[in-house]
C-alpha cells in the first residue's frame, strides 16, 4: 500500500538541529511527504531528502504552524509529529486502512515506546502505553454523547500525535489559539474536539518510539507553562481553560443537544480529575479498576518485567 496520496507527516520544530538531522535521515525512505515547519531564528541549510520539505517560518508560533500544516495539506490524512519521536512506516499503514474501513473514526493511534540511551550507548525500551492500551482496547461500547469524551482523558493517552481525518483537523485550527498559554491543555483541548466530531481508536499496534532524554545539550524546547494555569475556577471566564470548556461545551450542545451548563461542568469535572491523577503519580495506572486477580497478574508481571530488565537492555516491557 503506497502512503503517498493518503497521508502528509507534519513536523514543528524550534532549534534543534540534531533533531532535524535524525528526521532528514529517519524520514528518508518514507513512502509520503513530510514537511517541516521550523520556528528557529536562523534557517537549516542541511539538503532534505526529496520527500522531506522544509519551511522555515520564524515569525510564526508553534499552533500558527500546525494550522499552516492543515492549511497545505492535500492528503485525506495528517500526521502532526513532534521532533524527537519516530514514527512506524508499517504502523502508518495500519492506520490508514483502519480509518478507509471505518467511517465514524476521526483519529487513530498505537502503543509508544520510550527509549534512552547512556553515556555507553546501552539502550533503554519500555512500552510506555501498556496500562492506558489495555484501558482503551477493553472498554464497552456506547453510544452515549459523553463517552467518547471520557475516555479521551481517562486514561490519556497522546492521540493528538497520531493520523487524523484533515477535515475535523484543519477545522481545529481554524479556532485559532494563541491565546493558549499551557500546551498541556492544547493538547487536552484538541483531544476533546476530535472526540465530539468522532471516535478515537487505539490500535493494538506499534507505532512511535519516543526519546525520553534530549540529543543534545544545546538543544531546546519552546517555553512552556506547567500545570498551574489548568486547574481554574470557572468563575474566570477570561481564563484559558475556560475558554476551551466554553468552546467544547458549545460544539457538544450543537452537535449532540445537550444543556451547555451540563456540558461545561461535565468537561471540568474530566479535566480536574485527570490533573489530580497526574499529579499524585497514578496516570497510565488504571488499577483501581482491574480485578483483585488482575492487579496480582499485573504485579507479576511488572516485577518479571523488572528483573529481565536488569540483564537485556532491549526488552520492552509489558507493564
Amino acid at each position: 500500500m503506497s502512503l503517498r496520496d493518503a497521508i502528509t507527516i507534519v513536523i514543528p520544530t524550534y532549534e534543534r538541529p540534531a533533531y532535524l538531522a535524525r528526521v532528514n535521515v529517519y524520514y528518508a525512505d518514507f513512502d509520503c511527504e513530510v514537511v517541516i515547519y521550523d520556528g528557529s531564528a536562523q534557517p537549516n541549510l542541511m539538503s532534505f531528502a526529496s520527500n522531506i520539505r522544509y519551511r522555515h517560518v520564524p515569525a510564526l508560533s508553534i499552533g500558527q504552524r500546525f494550522a499552516l500544516g492543515s492549511r497545505e495539506c492535500k492528503t485525506r490524512y495528517i500526521v502532526p509529529m513532534p521532533d524527537d519521536d519516530l514514527m512506524s512506516q508499517q504502523g502508518l499503514i495500519e492506520c490508514v486502512n483502519y480509518l478507509d474501513t471505518h467511517a465514524e473514526a476521526v483519529s487513530v493511534h498505537g502503543q509508544m515506546i520510550c527509549f534512552d540511551t547512556d553515556k555507553n550507548n546501552k539502550v533503554d525500551l519500555r512500552l510506555s502505553t501498556g496500562a492506558a492500551y489495555l484501558q482503551h482496547i477493553e472498554r464497552p461500547t456506547s453510544e452515549e454523547p459523553f463517552f467518547s469524551l471520557q475516555y479521551a482523558l481517562d486514561p490519556y493517552h497522546p492521540f493528538i500525535w497520531g493520523v487524523h481525518r484533515l477535515d475535523p483537523y484543519r477545522a481545529f485550527w481554524k479556532i485559532g489559539m494563541d491565546w493558549i498559554g499551557n500546551l498541556n491543555l492544547w493538547e487536552y483541548f484538541f483531544m476533546w474536539f476530535m472526540a465530539v466530531e468522532g471516535k478515537l481508536q487505539m490500535l493494538p499496534i506499534f507505532l512511535i518510539a519516543r526519546q525520553r532524554q534530549q540529543l543534545r545539550h544545546g538543544d531546546t524546547h519552546q517555553a512552556r507553562q506547567g500545570l498551574d494555569r489548568v486547574l481554574i475556577s470557572l468563575a474566570e471566564s477570561d481564563h484559558d481553560t475556560a475558554k476551551v470548556i466554553t468552546i467544547i461545551a458549545d460544539k457538544m450542545r450543537q452537535k449532540w443537544e445537550v444543556e451547555f451548563q451540563t456540558a461545561q461542568f461535565f468537561l471540568y469535572g474530566l479535566l480536574v480529575s485527570y490533573v489530580v491523577k497526574n499529579q499524585i503519580g497514578v496516570l497510565r495506572r488504571p488499577m483501581d479498576s482491574l480485578s483483585g486477580r488482575q492487579r496480582l497478574v499485573n504485579r507479576t508481571l511488572k516485577a518479571i518485567d523488572n528483573l529481565v530488565a536488569r540483564t537485556n537492555p532491549y526488552y520492552v516491557r509489558t507493564v
